[in-house]
């Protein structure tokens, strides 16, 4: 709620969840409380922002200390469209609220083209949206404000990317001659929507495997800055300490149903700003006995907002169903510290984007 010494000012939005997807329209109300006997203002008007922020760093020289780093925190608004409630004709001419409660409805057409959430709104870097109501009052601009910000996502239908809704085959060896292999039903995928996977592994020697870990990494470039975080991890069951020269199981991996970004590609400039991308990548991890021996698969998936045909499949009988958490990015099951570093931002989005371009 926004608050001054003339009063209060609140936007109520039609929905609870505060999330939108493009071409939806952001409707409610502006309420504002006036505390003073009157309040002369030269208008009132709400605005949705659409704002990218990313950090930079210059090299400060000079003093005793000698070079500094300095971080530069930039703010690139993207989009923005202005609903005006109340304006005087004039300077001279002011609008005059008397006290008590005034009331606006509003709504807000949202076009197809806006780039995906992405971040917390007070993170760096950052996509953001939000409301803001201002109050310009004479001598005191924008004074009185009040915002509320949302999260809004593009459409990203898998149907009209039909290769990444073939099943794909991602392997890798080691040095002592094991090879792992994964068929993955498709790479295209929306949330609460079931990842399944056959996994193949032949141990020659039969050398022993301690366990098959899952990670599901999510990679998004905005500016300069590159980000990777762990969706979801865990450890696959079944695969515990065998020496069997082959092994031979399938899982069915549940997507959380928690809003996450699509895949996303920006095409064009904001102001100069060249990169906005999101990929995600799934990373299979034969924990193997010995040094320098895992395994690991990495299989770029592409994260849709459309539904498509088989949406609702269900695992098959002989698969085990893992269920993990999004909340707190931790699986509901055991995991364990896994020494191998994250793959590398640039390759990863090499890859992805070579199969994942898609037209909004």
């Amino acid at each position: 709620m926004g608050n001054n010494n003339s009063g209060t000012i609140t936007i109520n939005l039609d929905r609870n969840d505060l999330f939108y997807f493009t071409n939806e329209i952001i409707s409610g109300k502006v309420n504002i409380n006036i505390q003073e006997e009157k309040l002369e203002v030269n208008k009132i008007f709400l605005t949705l922002i659409g704002e990218i922020g990313y950090t930079t760093t210059i090299n400060i020289s000079g003093g005793i200390i000698g070079a500094m780093v300095q971080t530069e925190y930039n703010h690139i608004p993207f989009y923005s469209i202005k609903i005006p409630f109340q304006k005087s004709k004039n300077e001279e001419n002011k609008i005059i609220l008397y006290k008590g409660k005034h009331s606006w409805s509003f709504k807000i057409p949202l076009i197809n083209s806006l780039l995906p959430s992405i971040n917390k709104p007070e993170s760096f870097p950052r996509v953001r949206y939000y409301l803001e109501v201002v109050i310009d009052k004479p001598w005191y601009k924008a004074q009185g404000w009040e915002r509320k910000y949302l999260t809004i996502f593009p459409h990203v239908n898998l149907l009209k990317n039909p290769q990444c809704l073939l099943s794909y085959i991602f392997g890798n060896s080691n040095k002592q001659d094991i090879h792992l292999r994964s068929t993955i039903n498709k790479l295209g995928y929306v949330p609460n929507e079931s990842i399944n996977i056959l996994l193949e592994i032949h141990n020659p020697q039969k050398v022993l495997i301690k366990h098959i870990n899952l990670k599901v990494f999510q990679f998004y470039q905005i500016g300069p800055n590159t980000c990777q975080n762990i969706l979801f991890q865990g450890i696959l069951p079944k695969i515990s300490n065998l020496k069997d020269e082959r092994i031979k199981e399938t899982f069915s991996i549940l997507i959380p149903s928690n809003p996450i970004p699509p895949t996303y590609q920006l095409r064009g400039k904001i102001k100069g700003l060249v990169v906005v991308n999101i990929s995600y990548m799934l990373r299979l991890t034969a924990k193997v006995e010995g040094i320098f021996t895992n395994i690991n698969a990495d299989i770029p998936i592409i994260i849709g907002t459309q539904p498509h045909p088989d949406l609702n499949q269900q695992a098959t009988s002989n698969s085990s169903i893992v269920a993990y958490s999004l909340d707190t990015a931790q699986p509901m099951f055991k995991d364990d510290d896994d020494d191998d570093p994250p793959p590398s931002y640039e390759s990863v989005v090499q890859t992805t984007m070579n199969i994942s371009s898609f037209s909004l």
